[in-house]
């Protein structure tokens, strides 16, 4: 049993997000009046951002309904978890059945908790979603520390995801869950699986994606060719797309400036990211609903969060390290992967060098944002971890 703890809970109050006249005002006068890119190659990704395809999302977050957007949040409970340190934004969506299995879902950069919601309402409500037959699950949605609807903790250290593990079991806790579940890809990923390494006692399993993998194994010997040459697309990728990541690690203020001043430099940098890591066999105005696209950017701009959602990256590499060596996760452990995910699948052979593995899926498609792309796939994976796992060890 593990003696972390996250920072104690004070208080649970309720909370709404609502359009703010102003803002959407200001949001709209700094659209029309930016100054356009010269883009002499025409190019719509190839170079990043490209002007036309940026032409054509800005023109729709200037049309874009911010009631709408009210109105998904309120489907929900939403309520702010306050901290010694600061307030975590939560959405939480009880299950159709008394029974129902607590779990915890948490979203990664550049997410917000608006890509969580068809996954949470499916898992809570099967039954409105043609699966009658499905267990269903008390949800919990709780917004990132320093990410938009969340507060910004003063501390660096509380951005790592052990950190952020231990203060969702006190949120759960403030919550009446004593134990649960975990799901998450991305940062979320890392934080469940630093769930289940250092508070097993309180969970009933996690649910990863691949980033809850190294990368790269330092010294490991007897690869198979299989083996290497995930490692070797990795790397690859890295290369040719992660320049973002050593800047968000290491001077994620000099950009942020431009960030937290600029909606059309925010919405460039974001919907890159969009493109770039989901399933890639279409563009991303056709694969993502705009309307999805244009919530994110809104919930970045109007809580101006583009600075510290980025500190994960900062701290990433702070003790105890970014993920936990799988050996220390000792509840079940199941892995989804999706093959537009950052770096394809990997053999199971490699993640089981690092994890003991219980339930091990590959996807037929999706990418990165999964919960967007394929909420129903990963909706029945999740049903059927939590349905096998917690039976296992």
């Amino acid at each position: 049993m593990s003696a972390a703890r996250g920072p104690a809970v004070r208080a649970v109050r309720a909370a709404r997000w609502e359009p703010d006249r102003a803002v959407r005002e200001e949001l709209r006068r700094r659209l029309r009046a930016r100054r356009r890119v010269d883009d002499p190659l025409a190019r719509r990704w190839r170079l990043g951002t490209g002007t036309a395809v940026l032409d054509e999302l800005l023109l729709a977050w200037e049309r874009f309904d911010e009631e709408a957007l009210a109105a998904r949040f309120d489907a929900f409970e939403q309520l702010d978890v306050v901290f010694d340190d600061a307030v975590v934004r939560v959405l939480h969506l009880r299950g159709e059945s008394s029974d129902a299995t607590p779990i915890v879902l948490t979203h990664g950069w550049p997410s917000t908790v608006l890509e969580l919601t068809a996954l949470a309402a499916q898992l809570a409500h099967p039954a409105r979603h043609g699966a009658a037959d499905a267990p269903s699950f008390h949800v919990v949605v709780p917004a990132l520390p320093g990410f938009p609807l969340s507060g910004a903790p003063p501390a660096l250290r509380e951005y790592t995801g052990a950190r952020i593990a231990d203060r969702w079991v006190e949120l759960m806790a403030a919550l009446g869950y004593g134990r649960f579940a975990a799901s998450g890809g991305d940062i979320g990923a890392r934080v469940s699986a630093w769930l289940g390494a250092r508070h097993p006692e309180r969970l009933l399993g996690v649910h990863l994606s691949a980033n809850a993998l190294w990368p790269s194994l330092a010294g490991a010997v007897g690869l198979a060719p299989a083996e290497r040459a995930w490692i070797e697309a990795h790397e690859k990728w890295t290369r040719d797309e992660g320049a973002y990541m050593h800047l968000q690690q290491t001077k994620p203020l000099s950009l942020a400036h431009g960030l937290a001043d600029s909606p059309a430099g925010l919405a460039a940098w974001l919907v890159e990211k969009w493109h770039g890591w989901g399933d890639r066999t279409r563009d991303v105005l056709e694969r993502f609903a705009v309307d999805e696209l244009l919530g994110g950017l809104t919930l970045y701009w109007s809580t101006n969060r583009a600075a510290t959602s980025m500190l994960p990256y900062a701290a990433y590499d702070l003790p105890p390290g970014a993920r936990p060596w799988g050996g220390d996760v000792t509840v079940p452990a199941s892995f989804y992967l999706a093959p537009h995910e950052i770096g394809g699948i990997p053999p199971r052979s490699y993640a089981e060098r690092q994890y003991t593995i219980d339930r091990w899926t590959e996807l037929p498609r999706g990418g990165h944002f999964l919960a967007v792309e394929e909420p129903d796939l990963l909706a029945a994976d999740i049903r059927a971890s939590f349905s096998e796992t917690t039976t296992l060890r």
